[in-house]
């Protein structure tokens, strides 16, 4: 790591906002947000399925837009209202916001539903929007996700309590297969067709930038040291290494300020296909996650009040020289020297 002073003027590299891309979901459309645990153990715990309940309340509680919650194993979707105007309806905002609070309670509240096991990693969870044209739409949906939960039951409860009972796996699975079967007539092809989900362009750089939400009122609360608590600073960096050590394979470099972090991942990268949602949700999941995990690290003396998030974007960047150019020009670093932090990945 290193400190280094930038100064610069804003207008010079205005140009490479054009690169950013607009992800609004237009009216009449309902929005939903999927979002579901990267690596959860099979059979699922009981008390791990009230975590999720009780995260899942939090978020209906947080959140007003969100008129309904529906949830199985681990995964769960938010419903809005029609009417939401929540982050401007942008895509990527309401999917790294709500992934990224869904993280953050899912930590605070561990030793809530474990008392008794420490929690060993810093959790994960990925998302998607998908845009409902009507409520008879949403309906359909929701009918898809019964029919899944349905065949998750038969496939991680069942089989294992007849597995538990004597039964080989091979046993189990010729008792329940023939209750493997569609219902509703609902088909994931039609269903699926609905994501708000898109692949970032190929042999392009991948900047993934994430943002605190309301940290003003975040440093406030917790007494950060103005103008800079090195604790603070300390904790971003920290999640920025965890960030890197877990997607070594396809981030190359991070960049940070304040509460800010961008990660920029190779061009030749496949991580989750490319997919802007997968990308986005996994990282600021992981980053959130990881920021209430290690909070003691550096605040031993002050409790965490409430739940931090971050929201975040993917922006992809054709060449070298932009991808220069926008680091040069991030409109955090337009008008004063201040001090940043770099964090290089291998």
């Amino acid at each position: 790591m290193m400190n280094v002073s930038l100064c610069m003027a804003n207008s010079k590299y205005e140009y490479v906002k054009c690169f950013e891309v607009e992800d609004e979901v237009m009216f009449p459309n309902i929005i939903l947000v999927w979002i579901k645990a990267s690596k959860l153990h099979k059979p699922h715990d009981l008390n791990a399925l009230k975590l999720m309940n009780s995260c899942a309340v939090k978020v209906l509680e947080e959140y007003a837009d969100v008129v309904l919650a529906y949830g199985f194993s681990d995964e769960y979707t938010f419903v809005f209202k029609k009417t939401s105007k929540f982050y401007e309806r942008r895509a990527s905002k309401v999917l790294s916001i709500f992934t990224s609070f869904f993280s953050s309670i899912f930590v605070r509240k561990w030793d809530e539903f474990f008392p008794y096991k420490e929690l060993q990693c810093s959790p994960s969870f990925h998302g998607r929007v998908i845009a409902r044209a009507s409520v008879e739409a949403l309906q359909v949906y929701l009918l898809w996700r019964q029919n899944i939960c349905h065949l998750t039951n038969l496939h991680e409860q069942c089989l294992w309590r007849l597995v538990e009972r004597g039964m080989n796996g091979k046993e189990a699975w010729d008792f329940i297969k023939d209750f493997d079967k569609k219902i509703n007539n609902v088909t994931p092809e039609y269903v699926r067709s609905f994501e708000f989900d898109s692949k970032l362009m190929p042999s392009t750089w991948i900047v993934v930038r994430i943002d605190g939400c309301h940290f003003h009122r975040f440093s406030e609360i917790h007494e950060f040291v103005k103008p800079n608590d090195d604790r603070a600073l300390n904790l971003m960096n920290l999640c920025a290494v965890a960030v890197l050590e877990k997607f070594w394979e396809d981030i190359v470099f991070a960049f940070g300020v304040s509460d800010e972090y961008s990660f920029i991942l190779k061009k030749a990268t496949n991580l989750y296909q490319r997919r802007a949602n997968t990308i986005i949700s996994a990282i600021v999941s992981f980053f959130t996650s990881t920021y209430v995990r290690r909070w003691k690290n550096f605040f031993q003396q002050s409790e965490l009040k409430y739940p931090p998030s971050f929201d975040g974007r993917a922006v992809c960047y054709p060449s070298t020289e932009i991808l220069r150019t926008t680091f040069h020009g991030d409109k955090w670093i337009a008008t004063s020297t201040i001090n940043i932090t770099l964090v290089s990945g291998s």
